[in-house]
């Protein structure tokens, strides 16, 4: 049974909070990731395409496109492809049935939108790479990194009624989303 988040708790921190374990699981595997090693950060980039490309396809068919009119500009499948073909790497495009519920897509958003501050980590550890096609392949990384899309996300997320009312729902999409990333790096 949903129930609406209370004062003072907004949905940025029930939602950290409850994903907690699975982002740090996560955050864990990507440590792993030998950045000096063309061919395991293109594997990296690689198996992101899958989750990616389904949940900016679903979310752009369903709620989110209600809610941002700038979805274009925060999508980055295509900085991702782009970096892929720079390492020869394989990029797999997915279809995702539309996600209508509000709350749902703006879980899923909070995961997509938040990795952009993991993004910049691994930026970083890209560009000290031995290996000029790793320090050359940032753009999904460092894709808008200076747009404030993550603060503009966290205004319409706080906004949110339909967070506030089903937090659960935002819960579940965050979960689904973190979950699809961390099974496309296992």
């Amino acid at each position: 049974m949903d129930t609406a988040l209370a004062a003072p708790a907004g949905a940025r921190d029930f939602l950290r909070s409850e994903c907690e374990a699975v982002h740090h699981r996560l955050d864990s595997r990507l440590t792993g990731i030998d950045f000096d090693d063309r061919d395991a950060y293109a594997a990296m980039l690689s198996r992101f395409s899958a989750p990616l490309t389904a949940f900016e396809s679903a979310l752009e068919a369903g709620a989110a496109a209600r809610l941002f009119d700038d979805l274009s500009e925060r999508w980055r499948a295509r900085p991702l492809l782009a970096d892929l073909h720079d390492l020869n790497g394989r990029f797999d495009r997915r279809q995702g049935a539309p996600i209508e519920d509000e709350a749902e897509a703006l879980g899923i958003m909070y995961v997509l939108e938040g990795s952009r501050l993991g993004g910049r980590v691994l930026a970083r550890r890209a560009a000290e790479s031995a290996d000029p096609a790793v320090r050359g392949a940032t753009r999904y990384f460092r894709h808008a990194e200076n747009a404030g899309h993550w603060r503009s996300f966290l205004s319409r997320l706080e906004a949110s009624e339909a967070v506030r009312l089903k937090p659960e729902r935002a819960k579940a999409g965050a979960l689904a989303a973190f979950a699809a990333f961390e099974a496309a790096l296992a």
